[in-house]
């Protein structure tokens, strides 16, 4: 059984698009959606604890 956890959630969920992935062209897009979806959470995470939690709306200046 994995952690609870975003870590594991993530690792699931990629493990899921992947098997999708391979059924058939169908889910193709979907599943790159998913990935794609993923990535991007993590590096608003990523840039966020860069930032010192100050969230992913950074001042220009």
């Amino acid at each position: 059984m994995l952690a609870k956890g975003s870590h594991g959630r993530g690792i699931y969920a990629r493990r899921q698009a992947a098997r999708s992935c391979r059924s058939g062209d169908k889910v193709i897009a979907a599943c790159s959606r998913a990935v794609s979806s993923f990535a991007n959470k993590e590096a608003k995470r990523r840039s966020r604890h860069q930032d010192g939690g100050g969230g992913w709306q950074r001042d220009p200046g």
